[in-house]
């Protein structure tokens, strides 16, 4: 089979890998029919990464559907404000702290001022989900935390126990995701095409099985 290996700053390529083998009753073989970028993969082909190369890669709106009263996005980037602002949130090029200000802050930048600036905004028992993918240490004001009651939790997004939520969310027409998605690009290009700077892109296969020939 064919991976994906990250080889240099802003430089992926297809390269060989043995085929994978199913070792219990509990696993499967699947084949990819669509892929997109996330966060960790921007951070990793701006060279940000934390072991050295090669080594293969893989893996607003929803907060309004479900009934957050007040959604405020924080963003340099006027297109992704853009977006938020058409999800129904509130947009801001930036911010100070805003004390007591939210339940619940969200902060994806990998910056360890933002995640201050975050937990700095938060109501008393206020939660904060850390998925900025943080390279470098740095400081958080701690006794703020502690005197405000915050819970912080710093992971990767679990992301398999919520899809059957999130498939419901897009079913009923509350969630519309289609609309981040920026450009639908073949799967070949994925070397050429993902180290460049896009919004959301999406990279679709083509599994069909090729014809069966007949013979003559």
């Amino acid at each position: 089979m064919r991976e994906l290996t990250y080889i240099a700053r802003r430089t992926v390529e297809w390269r060989e890998a043995p085929d994978p083998e199913i070792r219990s009753a509990l696993e499967a073989i699947v084949a990819p029919v669509a892929t997109t970028s996330c966060d960790v993969d921007s951070s990793i082909l701006a060279g940000h990464g934390f072991i050295d190369p090669p080594f293969a890669l893989g893996h607003e709106c929803v907060a309004r559907a479900l009934g957050a009263s007040d959604v405020l996005y924080v963003d340099p980037d006027a297109e992704h404000r853009r977006l938020a602002e058409s999800y129904g949130a509130r947009t801001a090029e930036e911010i100070e702290p805003i004390p007591h200000g939210f339940d619940l802050a969200v902060e994806a930048t990998g910056r360890v001022d933002q995640l201050a600036l975050a937990v700095g905004s938060l109501a008393p028992e206020g939660i904060c989900e850390s998925a900025g993918n943080h390279f470098r240490p740095g400081e958080l004001p701690l006794l703020d935390m502690y005197l405000t009651g915050v819970t912080l939790r710093v992971a990767r997004d679990n992301v398999r126990a919520h899809i059957p939520d999130a498939l419901d969310l897009a079913a009923s027409g509350k969630v519309s995701p289609e609309r981040v998605v920026s450009h639908v690009l073949d799967w070949e290009q994925l070397p050429d095409a993902l180290p460049e700077k896009r919004l959301k892109p999406v990279f679709v296969r083509d599994i069909t099985p090729a014809p069966a020939s007949i013979p003559s």
